[in-house]
């Protein structure tokens, strides 16, 4: 019984230490560097996006989309 619970604690130690070390590596840089924008017009046809990065300002892309081709996730 010694031994069953000297691995157990032995695993349990060596999964901590393998999560510990894979959350201290460093961030994606790209990660939150995008942000898309939607408007949509009073009549409710037309939807503009435009993709903004966030670190410059400057406009990635800009689309102009009829509401019955526009796709949510």
């Amino acid at each position: 019984m010694k031994s069953y619970l000297q691995g157990f604690i032995t695993g349990g130690v060596f999964v901590f230490a393998v999560i510990i070390l894979i959350g201290a590596s460093e961030p994606s840089p790209e990660l939150g560097k995008y942000q898309i924008s939607t408007t949509g017009t009073v009549d409710g046809f037309n939807i503009y996006e435009a993709v903004i990065n966030t670190k410059t300002g400057n406009v990635i892309r800009r689309s102009h989309i009829r509401s019955e081709h526009y796709q949510t996730p």
